[in-house]
This record gives C-alpha cells, structure tokens and sequence, in this order.
C-alpha cells in the first residue's frame, strides 16, 4: 500500500498554537509498515489520548484486513485469485475495491491493483527488498494485465481470466487516511493532522493562516517548496526513491508500471492536492506512471486539478491550480506551469 516527499510533517502549522483552549496533542503509531504521526487539536489531553487510541485499534484491524500477502480478507481474497478461482470478495472489502478499479479503468491501467504478481516478483512485497532483477521472460509471462474492468465484482464474486493478485499498496494508504478523518469527525475533532509515511490529512482551518506542507527534492535535501492549503486537503506523493534497490549500478524503484512489468522511469515524484485521500494516492501513481508525457491527460482523466510532477531530468510540471499554492524557496527550480 504512497515522497518531492511531501510532507514529513513539515507542517509548521503544528507548531503554532490554536485557538485558546485547544493545544496540540501528538501520537506516533507504528502499522501498515510506516509511521502515522497523528497530531490532535483539544482542550483535554485524556479524552485525546482515548481518541488517539482509539485510531491506533482501527488501523491495526485495518492493516490486517487489507494487506495483500497476509491471512487477513484481502489476503484470503488473493489466495484465490492466484489460484485463478472465482473468488467471492468480502462485503467489507467490496465497495473500495470497486472504486480502485473504476479509477484503475480511467488512468487507461497506469494504475493498477492487479500488478500483484508483478510487485512479488520483484520482491517488493516484502520488507526488505533483495537486489534481484527478474527474468524478463518471467515479466512478460504476467502480460497483459485483464482491463480494471474486467476485475469489477460480480454478483459479489470477481472472475480472473488468469491467476493474478490484488496489490493494495496503490491505494491502501488513502483508503485508512480518509477512515481516520471520518472516524475523527465523529467524534468531535475539528482540527487535526494525519501523516502516514509523509502523506498527509489536514483536517479543518489553522486558526491564523494557511497550513504549509513542505515539498521536498527528491535528489537532495531540504524543501524546494511549500504547499498552502487553507481546510481539509489530502497530500499524496509518489516518489522513486522511497522503496528500491541498486543493482549493477542502476537504481530499481518499487513503483511498477502495469503496462511493462519493470519500474516507471520517466519521473521521479508526483505531488497530488485533493480533498479525496484514497483519490490523491491512485492519481500520484497513475500521475507518476504516466511520466511528463500523459500527465495532464492522466490528470483529467481522474478529475484532478492540482498536480505537480518532477520528470526523470529534474524538470518540474506544475498545473495552473497547484501553482496557485506552491511557494518556492531560492533558487527557483525549472519550472513548467500549463
């Protein structure tokens, strides 16, 4: 189940003070192999430490049930699917699943949750990533990829036309940001931060100005930007440094492209602003896939607006309305805003 990482809580918003009676309360929660650094607003600390507790059951629970390779429902769904049998899907599971393949459909497959078998080949579905490139025979035997379409339940029960498995990690992330922020509302939170691995959930207004997320260089270090965002806003990233390895001098990264089976290799990171978690992790992928290219029509496709891409040669692409937040640091870099 993901960065210019954004993020990092580079949030400078969380060391402002709130309104008056609020003060921040922070919690660092340890699942979905990342850190959730979760950043509450309250006036009492024991009722925000009940809520934090509560968020850390929840995403532990929801870990267990989404995780691709484990004996939680997503990972029973799997093993059917890998056996090529149709495969009732849990009522639960269900309706996100559903909406990730109605998006895999509209990125034309740039984004793909059937990249399962793919993803294990590469070994990138296990903590630690061996230095191993796959025969390319054992690639192309996985290809094509059936339609997103095609995969869409039936009567409850998907039907593979070949053994393949479902990769959540394209969309697991945004799926439990959105759950958290849902979950927080209801229990009276009107301001929080929600970051998993430097992806984040701003919930509600800073008392004093915009929030500022910092976006930072993939190659180097420190932010090249800020992003202000005033209100609810979901801040995804992709990236190809977070997850990889070098072999014979050459850099392997674990964002595949379903179409080829190998690395996506025309972009180093894609920023994505929405007020949509699960839709801003999906579209930094297929953003990201799609390379400096098919970008914008990719975008479009997947009604995003505000986007920034950094391409393999360090250019960065920037849409009308991302611009409108971003605010550069000195120097400014290449920069190509359509």
């Amino acid at each position: 189940m993901r960065r210019v990482s954004v993020a990092a809580l580079m949030l400078l918003a969380a060391a402002c003070s709130p309104a008056p009676q609020e003060r921040a309360h922070d919690y660092r929660i340890h699942v979905m192999g990342t850190v959730v650094t979760l950043t509450l607003y309250h006036a009492r600390a024991d009722e925000a430490a009940r809520i934090a507790a509560d968020v850390e059951t929840d995403l532990h629970a929801f870990s267990h049930r989404w995780w691709s390779w484990g004996e939680g429902e997503m990972g029973q769904l799997n093993a059917g699917l890998r056996a090529g049998k149709p495969t009732p899907v849990p009522p639960g599971l269900q309706p996100p699943l559903s909406r990730a393949l109605s998006l895999a459909q509209q990125s034309e497959g740039r984004f793909h949750p059937a990249v399962g078998e793919l993803v294990r080949l590469w070994g990138l579905h296990r903590h630690e990533v061996e230095p191993r490139v796959p025969d390319a025979d054992r690639i192309a035997a996985l290809l094509p990829l059936p339609a997103p379409d095609a995969l869409q339940p039936q009567a409850g029960i998907i039907t593979p036309s070949q053994p393949l498995a479902l990769d959540t990690g394209g969309f697991a992330k945004g799926l439990a940001v959105d759950q958290v922020a849902a979950a927080l509302r209801t229990q009276g939170v009107a301001r929080a931060i929600i970051s998993a691995g430097g992806d984040v959930r701003i919930i509600g207004q800073h008392p004093d100005r915009p929030w500022r997320v910092a976006v930072h260089d993939p190659r180097g270090h420190g932010a090249i930007a800020w992003l202000e965002v005033d209100g609810d806003a979901a801040i995804f990233t992709s990236g190809d440094y977070e997850r990889g390895f070098e072999h014979n001098a050459r850099r392997y990264h674990h964002i595949i492209d379903p179409r080829t089976g190998y690395p996506a290799s025309a972009s180093r990171a894609v920023t994505v602003l929405h007020d949509d978690a699960l839709l801003a992790d999906i579209a930094s992928t297929a953003l990201f896939v799609a390379g400096p290219q098919e970008w914008r029509a990719t975008a479009a496709a997947l009604d995003v607006t505000a986007a920034l891409l950094i391409d393999a040669g360090g250019r960065l692409h920037v849409t009308p309305a991302m611009a409108e937040h971003l605010r550069f640091t000195d120097p400014v870099p290449p920069l190509a805003v359509r």
